[in-house]
């Protein structure tokens, strides 16, 4: 779960409860929250800050699998 720190609490605590209970269950999860990030930073040309990080962070979970 990737979800921007200013996003609306519950949806952050959501996300975070949602990869405990993958964890939880055996599955594989991963809980990053992007500092100074809202709602819907997707795949932009020029992301900076924190949520220009989450691609990488993407691939490194598939490499996981």
């Amino acid at each position: 779960m990737i979800i921007g720190a200013n996003d609306q609490p519950d949806w952050i605590a959501s996300a975070a409860t949602y990869a405990d209970v993958c964890k939880e269950n055996g599955q594989t999860a991963e809980y990053h929250l992007l500092p100074d990030t809202g709602h819907g930073f997707g795949i932009q040309p020029g992301q900076t800050g924190a949520a220009a990080t989450w691609p990488t962070l993407l691939e490194s979970f598939l490499g996981k699998k």
